[in-house]
């Protein structure tokens, strides 16, 4: 993620309700394309994605919560490859009664269309791709609300800068988020 020399910005999402910091260089995909209503999408340029999801709490306990919603995003990503791991993350001040459940891992996923726009069949490009992952449990209004990420990377057997923790960018993304109204979750 392109975001050591990026400025950053606080940006409203759903329509203000949540609020959090995302580099000033990303972009609003909803600029581009049709994005589902429970989901907000950023992107750079160089493919990196932030996505922000309210989701419907699920019946699944804190300490897997993270794998569990990793899981369900390699299965949708088509991805059998996968690493995974939960690990602990600390906020200034989370959303009220909020449990954080975190974790890092890594998809080997196919980018692209299996057919070009004149249905010619194209070779699909595999990457691998690193997802930083937060989940802001709220048990109050039965929701989750997912932070996603991911980062298109070349081996994920590289060591990176972080080790093995969220993304220096992930961090203040999770760190910067608040719920401004909670009239959003009903």
């Amino acid at each position: 993620m392109a975001t050591a020399a990026a400025g950053w910005a606080s940006r409203p999402l759903f329509g203000g309700a949540i609020s959090c910091d995302i580099p000033s260089a990303w972009k609003d995909v909803s600029d581009i394309r049709q994005v589902p209503d429970h989901q907000e999408c950023w992107q750079e340029i160089d493919g990196s994605l932030l996505v922000v999801e309210i989701l419907e709490k699920q019946e699944v306990g804190d300490a897997e919560a993270s794998k569990f919603f990793f899981q369900d995003l390699a299965e949708s990503n088509g991805s059998t490859d996968v690493t995974f791991t939960a690990i602990p993350l600390t906020l200034s001040s989370p959303p009220r009664e909020s449990r954080i459940c975190a974790g890092l891992g890594f998809q080997k996923i196919a980018m692209g269309r299996d057919v070009d726009i004149a249905g010619n069949r194209r070779e699909q490009e595999i990457k691998w791709v690193r997802i930083d992952l937060v989940v802001f449990r709220l048990a109050s209004v039965e929701t989750d609300l997912l932070v996603t990420v991911s980062t298109p990377i070349a081996n994920p057997n590289e060591p990176s800068s972080e080790g093995p923790n969220l993304s220096e960018g992930a961090q203040r993304i999770a760190n910067s988020l608040r719920v401004q109204d909670w009239g959003l979750f009903g």
